[in-house]
């Protein structure tokens, strides 16, 4: 008998999961939020002495010569640390080192989801995620600095950003396949979005919480995490005993005549809509030989197989990691950016707590409406009767005129002079770049043979991460520490057009497929 609570209706699931992944990354977003005080500043170590302060006047950042240039936390170089005393590139590593934990977890959990009962594998995973976030607090709490204010807790900080990665990689892993499995077709796209709105919103979020509370204390960041933690607890308690079988589905007439009859043509993976013959999960994952239709379960490496092995999937994952490359970098240097460039100009005098308003703002405005948006186009255009071919194809081509056009909107914030022009162009290409969020997920999910969709997005996510946002901010930072903002702000940009390359190549992939 298969366990189904009616109150954990498939509203109320994607309800949970998305504010699961807001909470996520808001945590993401706090680096960068108070990414000024938790870097510090130290002359030996952050070159503040090396920067060429010319003709300013002092407690001033204002005047004509362009190539005036100021530390942020300490411009009259003194060593009153607020931080690690680390430089931007070492930021970085904190803004990325969530993919340590991830990278495991995330194919742990994908396999593990066809025999360990979902939900328990996120409540486990949230419950780490709680350990590592106090964690990350107490680096701060706790840190000691010496007789040369270096402070010897950056490692410890370092480890729970690894250890974050773990909650995140259960969520993803399972959240996609599981609102696939449970949300009516016509509504799939909307729903898809609404989770994924988490992202944009969550970080915006993120960046304002991780400002605003190390304005409120002092300079104490480390308070951002240990009041965000308590949000978490009641959604790894109740993961714990939120029903997890998924209703088996039945086949379909249709379905049942194309894969049984003897004189049904073979057809690859992609182009049978197996969503109706075979869930997430089996009905129940102690009996599975008894509920899976005569169907054996696959091993790890024929589900890995099963991805890698399909053109479509690859080229729209490996773009995709060009794409949140960008999007990480944005998310992490927008704020730098608004700080560090041109300093002698009075329009641009932010601190760091506006210019992180500033830039949640952006986000969470811009990714909520392209992200919503979005999940209306792939439901106006998903026909549920088309093949899984023509699916395919209309996503593709939609998501390559998408990212054109957010190419060259994005490509004109390195020209504009004043900051109002800079937050238009980059919420207008923020707004184009999320409208694509829904579809290039369900693209991925749909290119890889249906049992291996959970796996399909493991992978996914460690290739974008690895790939994309992980490097991103090391690379960034180690940039922007050796040239200047608006260069470092233009070959950030630049990289989408790795995206546009091989979203393209992925759009002819998917009409070579078989009809």
């Amino acid at each position: 008998m298969v366990y189904e609570a009616k109150w954990f209706t498939p509203k109320v699931a994607v309800i949970w999961l998305s504010m699961c992944n807001m909470i996520n990354y808001l945590d993401r977003g706090i680096i960068s939020g108070a990414g000024t005080s938790i870097k510090g500043c130290l002359e030996t170590s952050d070159h503040c002495s090396a920067f060429k302060v010319k003709n300013c006047t002092s407690g001033s950042h204002h005047h004509k010569d362009q190539q005036c240039t100021h530390c942020p936390v300490c411009s009259s170089c003194n060593l009153n640390q607020t931080g690690f005393g680390i430089n931007t590139q070492e930021l970085g590593y904190l803004q990325s080192s969530f993919m340590v934990g991830y990278a495991g977890a995330g194919l742990l959990f994908a396999n593990m989801v066809h025999k360990v009962q979902p939900f328990r594998l996120i409540g486990i995973a949230l419950s780490l995620w709680v350990i590592a976030v106090v964690m990350c607090g107490l680096s701060g709490f706790y840190c000691k600095r010496s007789e040369s204010k270096l402070c010897d807790m950056y490692y410890m900080l370092l480890f729970g950003r690894m250890l974050s990665g773990v909650g995140e990689a259960a969520i993803a892993a399972i959240a996609v396949p599981y609102i696939d499995d449970r949300v009516s077709p016509e509504r799939k796209g909307i729903a898809l979005a609404t989770y994924f709105t988490a992202i944009p919103v969550g970080t915006a979020l993120g960046f304002i919480w991780g400002g605003k509370i190390t304005e409120i204390f002092a300079g104490k960041w480390e308070w951002a995490f240990f009041i965000e933690a308590p949000f978490m607890v009641p959604f790894a308690i109740s993961a714990f005993f939120i029903p997890h079988r998924l209703k088996k589905h039945k086949k379909s007439a249709m379905d049942a005549v194309a894969i049984n009859s003897s004189e049904a043509s073979p057809r690859d993976p992609v182009d049978v809509d197996e969503t109706e013959t075979k869930p997430l999960l089996p009905s129940d994952p102690d009996k599975n030989d008894e509920n899976s239709d005569g169907l054996t379960e696959k091993s790890f490496w024929s589900h890995l197989y099963g991805c890698i092995t399909k053109p479509v999937y690859l080229t729209m994952v490996f773009g995709y990691a060009a794409y949140t490359a960008v999007l990480s970098g944005l998310a992490f240097y927008v704020p730098l950016f608004i700080q560090k460039n041109r300093p002698c100009d009075s329009a641009w005098d932010y601190t760091q707590s506006q210019a992180d308003f500033v830039t949640g703002a952006i986000v969470a405005g811009a990714g909520f409406v392209g992200t919503l948006i979005g999940g209306h186009m792939v439901d106006r255009a998903a026909n549920e009767k088309d093949t899984r071919r023509t699916k395919l194809v209309y996503l593709n081509r939609q998501l390559v005129a998408q990212i054109i056009v957010s190419t060259g909107v994005a490509l004109l914030a390195v020209v504009t002079v004043k900051p109002v022009g800079l937050f238009l162009v980059l919420g207008i290409a923020c707004v184009l770049l999320f409208t694509s969020t829904a579809g290039i997920n369900l693209v991925i999910n749909w290119s890889v043979p249906t049992e291996s969709r959970a796996m399909g997005i493991a992978v996914s996510n460690v290739c974008i991460h690895a790939f994309g946002d992980v490097p991103s901010p090391v690379a960034i930072g180690a940039l922007d520490d050796i040239t200047t903002p608006k260069l470092t702000m233009f070959f950030t940009l630049l990289w989408l057009c790795w995206t546009v390359v091989l979203w393209i190549a992925c759009w002819f992939l998917s009409w070579r497929l078989p009809k």
